[in-house]
């Protein structure tokens, strides 16, 4: 048992620490310009407007696909290689080329696909022409979508422990799209919902394009390039655990994140504000959390490969412990100072901020935080597989209830459809394969 607890105590030093850490610092810093970003929102494009962006916005889960799931298949395999001495630098080189290239597949498709996705989701929103909902869906899914790509620089550093470097990218990405926010502001121009989503967004796509063309020009010198520029047979051998990673975000895309969609064809724009509102303070808990999950990935996979299940186990207790905390402390400040919050955002019209939403947010936040727990210790085994199985029944079971829900109880009712799925499939279904399927499957090594 004391060998036990010094290899815990190994496996959580230096590294993961230091990710977890350096993660919250950067989504507390992301989150601030974010609540900023609202603010300057609110003023520039008023309540109706804001709402329109909250819409398109809130498609982002859908276009970070665009990754394909190579991203955490590249970083299984490098926490793979870690274990076995060797470099994956090749691998990534044929990963980032792959991915150039089907980002560039993927901005003639949506040139095909704006002219009819942007009013779909807009129409229903004044003062946002049909041009501009065009426009602001095309620059929204470009920017994106090439974002997803270049982001697998922020998988290379968790892969290789270094998940601090993946935090200053993204955290130095947030405070430049704020600051350009705010510049726009100033100035007097036409199609701002199209210009604030690209001022907004354009920073998350070139600062870790930045770092993977940087991480690639000086790992060049040691890699054969294939004729193409990737090999067919590195895509290939990632594809067969990439296909179920990206089926799962997909699905829980459809779980998660078709709320957007459901309230832009149910309530009105000043109701999706206030929803957007309270769903990016909890976004902000939800993010506290995956630095953590993103720490723990790496440790998790080399954990489970090595058989060491009581280290496992000691893991997810304490990711679960530090979840439940963060989601107990900030909900309750929520309800504390809900009124100032509104104001804040909003100072020319105040936002009202529901105090039923609280209870309902933070319950949808627990159960996120249970079963992200066991979905991260699933990902990290490489059995993905089992996760596409359960979640098509939540999804669909998320887009009933909370189409419905919505009709009759307004934005809350969104959310109501999301805890019902929750507790009906992955809540339970997750422990018990994490269970059964990892670690009764084997016995701790003695």
């Amino acid at each position: 048992m004391l060998a036990r607890l010094i290899r815990m105590r190994h496996v959580l030093t230096d590294p993961a620490r230091a990710s977890v850490a350096a993660g919250w610092g950067g989504r507390i810093v992301a989150a601030l310009a974010q609540f900023g970003a609202i603010r300057i929102l609110t003023q520039m494009l008023g309540v109706d407007g804001y709402g329109a962006y909250a819409v398109v916005t809130g498609l982002l889960a859908w276009f970070l696909l665009a990754d394909l799931g190579l991203g955490a298949s590249l970083q299984n395999h490098i926490s793979e290689r870690r274990i076995a001495g060797e470099s994956a630098d090749a691998a990534i080189w044929s990963t980032a080329a792959f991915l150039t290239l089907t980002t560039v597949v993927l901005t003639a498709l949506l040139v095909l696909a704006a002219p009819w996705a942007g009013p779909f989701l807009l129409d229903r929103f004044p003062g946002v022409t049909t041009g501009d909902a065009q426009a602001a869906f095309l620059a929204f899914g470009v920017l994106t979508g090439a974002t997803a790509a270049a982001n697998i620089v922020l998988k290379i550093f968790f892969g290789q422990h270094r998940g601090y470097l993946a935090h200053a990218v993204t955290t130095a990405a947030a405070i430049c799209g704020v600051l350009l926010l705010a510049m726009l502001e100033r100035v007097t121009i036409e199609h701002k919902l199209v210009w604030a989503i690209v001022a907004f967004y354009l920073p998350g796509w070139v600062f870790p394009a930045i770092a993977i063309s940087h991480y690639l020009l000086r790992s060049r010198h040691g890699i054969v390039v294939p004729r193409f520029g990737f090999d067919p047979a590195v895509i290939r051998v990632f594809w067969r655990s990439a296909r179920w990673f990206v089926l799962f975000a997909a699905l829980g895309a459809l779980t998660l994140n078709l709320d957007y969609v459901i309230l832009s064809r149910t309530v009105s724009a000043a109701d999706v504000a206030i929803y957007s509102v309270f769903a990016k303070v909890y976004t902000l808990i939800l993010a506290l959390f995956g630095s953590v999950m993103s720490a723990y990935w790496p440790v998790s996979s080399e954990l489970i490969r090595t058989r060491r299940f009581v280290e496992l186990r000691a893991l997810m207790r304490r990711a679960l412990l530090i979840g439940v905390v963060i989601t107990i402390v900030v909900s309750f400040g929520i309800a504390l100072f809900r009124g100032l919050i509104g104001r804040l955002l909003s100072p020319d019209a105040p936002l009202d901020l529901p105090l039923a939403f609280v209870p309902a947010f933070t319950l949808y936040c627990l159960l996120r935080v249970w079963t992200d727990t066991f979905s991260m210790t699933i990902n990290s085994a490489g059995r993905a597989w089992f996760l596409c199985l359960v979640v098509p029944v939540q999804a669909a079971l998320s887009l009933g209830i909370g189409y419905w829900a919505a009709l009759h109880y307004g934005p809350i009712g969104v959310v109501a459809g999301l805890i019902l799925s929750y507790l009906l499939t992955v809540a339970w279904a997750l422990p018990l394969y994490v269970k059964l399927g990892i670690v009764d499957r084997a016995k701790d090594p003695q």
